[in-house]
This record gives structure tokens, sequence and C-alpha cells, in this order.
């Protein structure tokens, strides 16, 4: 029930709102419409602890004018430039019986569309009770049709939720620790393909390990870690719907394969 009323209340926030209310008129508005993937993560709570979730979003717009469908109602909201403002009001639900909570929230859309980062604060109040707290949002395009890697289309997480493991987030660690797998496993992940092996995407370099998993870590020219993707057949471990995820950002390029570790160990 907390993931819940914490949905409701981020999604309270989708109310109606003036992007530029001082100066009565707004920028071109970004095209945020279709289906997203939200993710929310507490900042702070005075009443219950709420944690991170994650929830489906479908935004129908028209002009500057939002309206999102979700699995809990219909929202309404602003967007000018690349600038969201939403807030509304609604009964509090979850931990609370009874009351309202209002929500105000602030997002700001990525300059190729796919992505926004924002915030939001809501209060509850019921007779005289009262709690307030706040949210950190991340959303990303889930897109209408299959995505390129991975069964249905990845959820967004931050990088420093990635964890593998080897728990290798350098390149030459990861490429000794890929390696390695491919030589004790043979190769043989069944009823799963096997795929061990490096190269490069763009400007990127990546390690690539998939067995009963899929993992691909994306490293910078110093080695470092900038971005990751995995699937899993547990689909919904990840995020809410969906058997993959990137962690960072999705490197908008193609794998070119230089080591096949399998090959090479035949």
């Amino acid at each position: 029930m907390r993931c819940l009323f914490g949905v409701l209340m981020v999604l309270t926030a989708m109310g109606l709102g003036a992007c530029d209310g001082e100066r009565g008129e707004c920028a071109e508005p970004s095209d945020v419409a279709g289906v997203w993937e939200i993710r929310a993560t507490a900042i702070s709570d005075s009443c219950s602890g709420l944690g991170s979730y994650t929830f489906p979003l479908t935004i129908a717009q028209d002009g500057e004018a939002v309206s999102g469908e979700n699995p809990d109602g219909t929202l309404t909201g602003t967007v000018c430039g690349d600038r969201i403002q939403m807030s509304g009001i609604v009964p509090g639900l979850g931990l609370f019986s009874g009351g309202t909570t209002t929500a105000n929230l602030e997002l700001t859309v990525s300059t190729n569309g796919n992505s926004m980062e924002g915030s939001d604060t809501w209060n509850w109040t019921g007779g005289s009770q009262t709690c307030q707290g706040s949210e950190s949002l991340s959303g990303t395009r889930a897109g209408d049709e299959v995505c390129e890697w991975g069964f249905g289309c990845p959820c967004q997480r931050p990088l420093d939720e990635y964890w593998q493991g080897s728990g290798c987030l350098t390149y030459e660690c990861a490429l000794a620790a890929a390696e390695e797998t491919a030589v004790r496993s043979g190769c043989d992940c069944s009823p799963f393909p096997a795929a061990f092996g490096a190269g490069r995407c763009g400007d990127l370099r990546y390690v690539r390990e998939d067995c009963i998993e899929n993992h691909i870590k994306f490293f910078d020219a110093s080695g470092t870690l900038v971005a990751a993707y995995q699937w899993t057949d547990e689909c919904g471990s990840l995020c809410r719907g969906s058997c993959s995820a990137y962690y960072g950002f999705r490197p908008e390029c193609e794998l070119e394969q230089e080591q096949d570790f399998c090959d090479q160990n035949n």
C-alpha cells in the first residue's frame, strides 16, 4: 500500500498548472506525447517512509495541454518549452484513511525528448493531521514497439543502482571476468544462447556477458563504467512491466564486436 500511496501522490501532481504564469505565455512546448516509464524515489517523508517504485504513464498532448492515463486514473497538466509543471488534489489513500493530498511537480525534458528529470513535493491533510514529503522523479519513453534489445522496452535506472556479481566496474576487470566466465562455463548456458565478448559502440568500449542473464557494460576512453544494460527472464524484477533496463543512459550506437571469447576458446 505504501507504493500505491506514493504513486498516487506523484500522479496527483499532474493537475492543471501554468508553465509561465508571470509572463502569461509559454515557449514552444516539447513533444511529450507517448508511453513513459516513471520512477519515483523518496527524498523526504514525515509519515511512512516511502521507497522507490516505477509506474507506466501514457501522455496525450494538445499543444501546451497534456493528459496522462495511468493505472490509477487520468491526469492533466501543462508543458512549456522543455519544462513541465503540474499540480492537483486527490483524496488521501494508502496508509491514510480519507483526507486530501496536494502535490506540485516540476520536470525538465531532455534535448532529444526521450527522458525527463525532476521532483515533486506533496502535502496530505486529514482532519487535524498532516504529512509532507518530496520525491525525485525520472522518466524514459517506453515506446509503442518492441525495442531493439531485450523483450519489451527497457526502463531507465540510475547508474549507481547497477551491480553484477563480479563487481567489475572498470574495463580491464570486466574484460578479464567475461573471458574467465566463458572458459569456466564452456559457453554452455542452456537453454539460453551464450555470448561473451567485447568491442566498440561508437566512442565507447563494451564488454558483453550473455548467459542466464544478459549484461552489457559500456566504458569511456579511460575505462570507467558510464552505462550498462541488463536483461533478465524475471520480467518485472527490474521495473514494472519490463524485462530489461538501461543504467545511466542508453547508448545510441551499434555494437561492433572485436573479441569473441566463446569462439577463441573452442
